[in-house]
């Protein structure tokens, strides 16, 4: 697939990835609090990390911190993502898209804030960006 339709397929995956990841972090999270801070990537599906892989993935890591079966993005595209937000984003910002999205009519175009629409393009063009 030429690079520029694979950018572009990749920019409606996150969206839908990062809203999926904004659903579990408003109230799926199955009694778990809201995450406060972007944390650190783990194998327990915990905090925004984890949150935000099953957002990309469509999967939970199994029990040995693996991403099986993805139904959507590369973990490592989404991992990227994290590191990238987690380095130049301010989680206030992540948390505000988050809760954007959340609130938005299913269907509704969501802008993505250029500071994450950055780090995703990134992402997308470089693999080893924010390795």
């Amino acid at each position: 697939m030429p690079p520029a339709r694979r950018t572009a397929r990749r920019t409606s995956r996150i969206v839908v990835a990062l809203a999926a990841a904004s659903i579990v972090l408003v109230g799926c999270t199955g009694g778990q609090s809201d995450p406060t801070e972007y944390g650190d990537v783990n194998d327990e599906n915990d905090g925004y990390y984890g949150n935000l892989m099953f957002g990309c993935t469509g999967v939970e890591a199994n029990d040995d911190g693996e991403y099986v079966d993805v139904t959507l993005e590369d973990p490592d595209f989404c991992t990227c993502v994290f590191r990238g937000m987690k380095e130049t984003v301010p989680f206030a910002d992540a948390q505000e898209f988050d809760e954007t999205q959340a609130e938005a009519e299913e269907g509704t175009d969501i802008t993505i804030p250029s500071n994450i629409n950055t780090v995703r393009t990134t992402c997308a063009e470089d693999d080893g960006a924010y390795s």
